[in-house]
C-alpha cells in the first residue's frame, strides 16, 4: 500500500507577551524554511534576504588625518576595525577586502600593509570549528596614513578632502556565495587636512606649567586656570603655545624680495575676562608705533631679518615656532554664574570661555587672503570686491577659581567680611558663602537660632 503523502508543516516560534508590553524586533524574516516532519533539522538556523542588518561591522576609532610635511612631524595616523557580525557555518569562510580605490585610485593616503599593486587589504574569517584560527568575531584594525603632495585641495573642499574605503565581503567554500548574511558592502569615510594651502598653525604643550615637553597640534580647547602672575604669584595651570606658518610666504610682486605675513592677535570670546599672554601681543607698541602688536613672519633668506619697510612687529622665519605663554587672569569675579538671581552658580559650572584671534593684517603673498564683497556699516553689500586676510583661531577654557565656581556647600552661611563690608551680604543682609566651612558659619548658625522666639518651630530655618 502507497504511503499517505505527508503534510508540508510550518513551524512558528511564538512568544507570549502581556498586552502592554513593549517589544523590539532588530531584524525579521521574510522567506521561510518549509520541511517534512513534525521537528525542525539540526543546525543553525538563517534569515532571509529582507531586513537583515549588514554582514560587516566596522568600528571607526579616528578617521581623520592631517597630510605629512616633509620631513614629516609626529605620524598621522588613521585606523578602524572590521568583523563580522554572522559566525560562518562549517566549512565556510568569509572574505573580506579593504579597497582604498573607491571611486578611481587613491593618490591621497594609503593603507598600511596593502597590496603593493593595488593596495588593498585582504581579512580571511573562519567558522568557529576551524580550531587552527576561529577568528570570525576577531576586530581586525586597519591603519592608513595621508600621502605628501604639493596640490592644493579645490577652493570648494575648504582645508580637508573627504574620501572613501570601501569594504566588502563574500563567501568563499560554501554554495550559497549570495547569502545576505555574509555578503555585503559598508564605506568608511576618511577626511585628510591639507597642507598645501595657507594656513596657521598652533601646537600646544600637552602639561601645564611647562614650555618643554611634547607638543600637540592644537585642535580642541586649551584648557587654562585663572592664577596671578608675574611678581604676584606662581603659575600652575599655564600652556604655552607655538604659532607658524603652513606654507612660505611669497612676494607676488617681486619674486627676488622676501615675502612677509603679519599677523595681528585680538582677543575673542563671551567673557570679558580674556587671558593673559607672555609676550602680550595685543595692545600698542611703545617704542615704535601706536599699531597694534603683530608677529611678522617672513620667507626663506640667509639672513634673520628683523624689519620690512613699512611693516612693523615680532619678526620671525615662518617656519619656526614664535611662542606665547597664556594663562587665565585671576579677576575677582565669578564668571559661571548659576540663574538670574541666584549666586552663586548652585551646580558649580567652573569654566567659562575665551578665544585669542590671530587674522592676517596685511602680506606679500596673495594666498593668505582673498577678496571677498564689501559690507556697509549694516552688513549690506555695497557692490564692491575688497581684500580679506586669513584668520584663524585658539579656543580656551577657563577654569574660574572664585569662590562658588564649583558649587557652595549647604552649610557655608558665613563670612568673616560680612560684619564690616555690605559687598559680603546678600539684598536680605545675609553673608555670602566664602567657599569655607568654620567658625564663621557656627557664628552664624547660633545667630539665626537665637534670633528666632520659637528656635524649635521650622520657620525658623527657613
Amino acid at each position: 500500500m502507497d504511503e499517505p503523502i505527508p503534510e508540508v508543516a510550518t513551524h512558528l516560534h511564538v512568544l507570549n507577551f502581556g498586552w502592554d508590553t513593549t517589544v523590539e524586533v532588530d531584524e525579521y524574516v521574510i522567506d521561510m524554511v518549509l520541511y517534512d516532519g513534525a521537528s525542525p533539522p539540526d543546525g543553525p538556523g538563517r534569515s532571509g534576504a529582507g531586513g537583515i542588518p549588514n554582514p560587516i561591522i566596522i568600528d571607526a576609532n579616528d578617521t581623520t588625518i592631517y597630510e605629512p610635511v616633509v620631513p614629516p612631524p609626529l605620524d598621522s595616523e588613521g585606523n578602524f576595525t572590521v568583523r563580522l557580525r554572522n559566525e560562518p557555518e562549517t566549512g565556510a569562510t568569509v572574505t573580506v577586502v579593504i579597497d582604498p580605490n573607491n571611486g578611481g585610485p587613491s593618490e591621497d593616503f594609503t593603507l598600511i600593509g596593502g597590496d603593493p599593486v593595488d593596495g588593498s587589504i585582504t581579512f580571511i574569517f573562519t567558522d568557529p570549528n576551524n580550531f587552527s584560527d576561529p577568528n570570525w568575531n576577531e576586530p581586525q584594525v586597519v591603519r592608513f596614513v595621508a600621502v605628501h603632495d604639493e596640490i592644493p585641495e579645490p577652493e570648494s573642499e575648504g582645508m580637508s578632502d573627504p574620501h572613501t574605503i570601501l569594504v566588502s565581503s563574500f563567501l568563499t567554500a560554501y554554495p550559497e556565495s549570495d547569502d545576505a548574511n555574509y555578503v555585503g558592502e559598508k564605506a568608511v569615510g576618511v577626511t585628510i587636512i591639507d597642507n598645501d594651502k595657507a594656513d596657521i598653525l598652533f601646537r600646544a604643550t600637552r602639561y601645564n606649567g611647562t614650555g618643554g615637553g611634547v607638543r600637540t597640534t592644537v585642535i580642541g580647547p586649551v584648557e587654562l586656570r585663572e592664577q596671578l602672575g608675574g611678581a604676584q604669584g606662581t603659575l600652575i595651570k599655564w600652556k604655552k603655545i607655538g604659532i607658524k606658518l603652513q606654507l612660505e610666504p611669497k612676494n607676488d610682486s617681486d619674486p627676488c624680495e622676501v615675502g612677509y605675513v603679519r599677523v595681528i592677535v585680538t582677543n575673542e570670546g563671551e567673557s570679558g575676562n580674556q587671558p593673559i599672554m607672555d609676550p602680550n601681543l595685543i595692545g600698542d607698541i611703545p617704542h615704535t608705533s601706536s599699531e597694534p602688536n603683530a608677529i611678522v613672519f617672513y620667507g626663506n633668506t640667509e639672513e634673520t631679518i628683523t624689519s620690512i619697510s613699512g611693516v612693523i612687529g615680532d619678526f620671525k622665519k615662518w617656519d619656526v615656532e614664535y611662542n606665547i605663554k597664556i594663562w587665565g587672569n585671576d579677576d575677582a569675579e565669578l564668571q559661571a554664574e548659576g540663574e538670574e538671581g541666584e549666586y552663586p552658580s548652585a551646580e558649580g559650572d567652573e569654566n567659562y570661555e575665551a578665544a585669542i584671534e590671530f587674522w592676517v593684517e596685511a602680506t606679500s603673498d596673495g594666498r593668505y587672503g582673498k577678496m571677498v564683497p564689501e559690507l556697509d556699516d549694516e552688513d549690506e553689500p555695497t557692490g564692491k570686491m575688497v581684500w580679506e586676510g586669513f584668520e584663524n583661531y585658539v579656543d580656551i577654557n577657563i577654569e574660574d577659581n572664585e569662590c562658588g565656581a564649583f558649587g557652595v556647600l549647604p552649610l557655608d552661611i558665613g563670612n568673616p567680611n560680612a560684619a564690616t563690608d555690605p559687598n559680603y551680604v546678600d539684598d536680605e543682609g545675609n553673608p555670602l558663602p566664602d567657599c569655607y566651612v568654620d567658625i564663621y558659619d557656627v557664628i552664624e548658625m547660633a545667630s539665626r537660632w537665637f534670633n528666632c522666639t520659637e528656635p524649635l518651630v521650622p520657620s525658623c530655618w527657613e
